[in-house]
């Protein structure tokens, strides 16, 4: 039997990425904070997790991420036990490795430049590039204009309309 395992978190940073090198690549380790608004008599909660990139990703959430950057991120979930040496209480903390990320909201001011490779401000895509040898130029697809003219009219309740509900 196949088994998947995949979480996506929207959050906010909350520490700046601390990038280490290992003997043969590179791994960047944060928080994010995953705010739960106030239901009823349940005050407000916070959730946090630990998330890590490996190699090229973590490079670039490196160069781009800082504390309080809202971020989502993509990958697996893994649930962590130890004791705490304090207290010698049995604790446990929800990791994640991250496989994908995207960076949202506005770009911090003053910063310039082009969108991180792995993500990008304002959710934008990263179109692929196109290999240098192609002799091939296509056009891109047009883009549909906004129809001109005046707003289409419904009926109005208590007429007769043609939906089967």
């Amino acid at each position: 039997m196949a088994s998947f395992n995949k979480i996506t978190l929207v959050g906010n940073v909350g520490r700046d990425p601390e990038l280490k090198q290992t003997a043969t690549s590179k791994v960047v380790d944060f928080s994010i904070a995953i705010n739960e608004p106030a239901r009823g008599q349940q005050p407000e909660r916070t959730e946090w997790y630990r998330v890590s990139f490996w190699d090229r990703r973590a490079e670039t959430i490196a160069q781009y991420v800082r504390k309080g950057t809202q971020i989502m991120v993509e990958g697996r979930l893994s649930v962590r036990t130890y004791t705490d040496p304090n207290t010698q209480r049995e604790r446990y903390s929800l990791e994640v490795t991250g496989t994908d990320f995207v960076l949202l909201g506005s770009r911090p001011s003053g910063e310039e430049g082009g969108t991180p490779a792995g993500g990008g401000y304002a959710a934008q895509s990263v179109q692929p590039a196109q290999p240098a040898s192609s002799t091939q130029t296509s056009a891109p697809a047009p883009v549909p204009s906004m129809p001109s003219g005046p707003p289409p009219t419904f009926a109005k309740g208590g007429e007769e309309d043609d939906l089967p509900f």
